[in-house]
């Protein structure tokens, strides 16, 4: 069953992102960082939430990597005209919210 806020759609089962029916190319970590906030709209989630999603127990990876990858998810989202926008909470991590409810 495919995620949506606004007027973005993520299929869990293909990977697959569209904004206003247009297909959004993403990577794999892009995918899992796009779900994790899906299914989190309007909450909180760490730094260490998305590390955990992102890589296996044993990848080394630093916060840089994390903040790359929800870098590239928010011009993803601007750039293809999607209404969900990712804040930064300071101190806290990030939170994904629509725009009818911002």
């Amino acid at each position: 069953m495919a995620l949506t806020v606004e007027n973005a759609s993520f299929d869990p089962i293909s990977r697959m992102m569209s904004v206003n029916g247009d297909h959004v190319p993403l990577s794999r970590a892009e995918g899992i960082v796009i779900e994790r906030f899906m299914r989190s709209l309007g909450r909180v989630v760490t730094k260490e939430q998305l590390a955990e999603s992102i890589y296996s127990f044993n990848e080394e990876y630093t916060e840089n990597a994390v903040e790359v990858h929800v870098h590239r998810v928010r011009r993803k989202l601007e750039s293809s005209g999607a209404r969900p926008s990712i804040r930064t909470v300071r101190g806290l991590g990030y939170i994904m919210v629509a725009e009818s409810t911002s």
